[in-house]
C-alpha cells in the first residue's frame, strides 16, 4: 500500500506488518539523538533493527550519523544496494556463501581503499 492508499484508514484496516510513523516526531527524535551524541563529542551509528527501513536510515545519515548498524548480512545487502556506506554488521555471520560472501569481501575492500586514500591524503 502506498501512503496515499492508507490516508484516512483506521489502523485496523492497514495490512500488517506495516510501519506507521508520525513524521514530525521521527524527525525531531533523529535530530535530538544526533544533537545529544554531538554534545558529548560522540559520533552516532544507530541500529536499523527497530525500523528496518532504508528511508529512515537515510534520514539518520543525512542528520549526521556516521553509518548504520544491522544484525544480519541480508539487512546489510539491502542498505548497500541502496547506496549506504559505513554499514556495520553487529552479529556473527554464519552463512557466508556465494554472492553474500562476495558482497562482504567487496565491502571490506572498499573500506580498505577508502582508508588507504584518507591516510594518503593526510600524510
Amino acid at each position: 500500500m502506498s501512503r496515499r492508499d492508507c490516508e484516512g484508514l483506521s489502523k485496523w484496516e492497514l495490512d500488517t506488518p506495516c510501519l506507521v510513523i508520525d513524521a514530525d516526531i521521527l524527525e525531531e527524535n533523529i535530530r535530538a539523538m544526533q544533537a545529544y551524541a554531538a554534545a558529548f563529542g560522540k559520533q552516532l551509528r544507530p541500529h536499523a533493527k527497530t525500523h528496518k527501513c532504508s528511508q529512515i536510515a537515510k534520514m539518520q545519515t543525512e542528520a549526521g550519523c556516521i553509518g548504520i548498524c544491522v544484525a544480519k548480512v541480508s539487512e546489510a545487502e539491502v542498505l548497500v544496494e541502496n547506496g549506504f556506506q559505513g554499514v556495520l554488521i553487529t552479529s556473527p555471520a554464519h552463512s557466508l556463501k556465494g554472492p553474500r560472501f562476495g558482497l562482504i569481501i567487496w565491502m571490506f575492500f572498499l573500506f580498505l581503499a577508502r582508508l588507504m586514500y584518507i591516510l594518503f591524503i593526510i600524510s
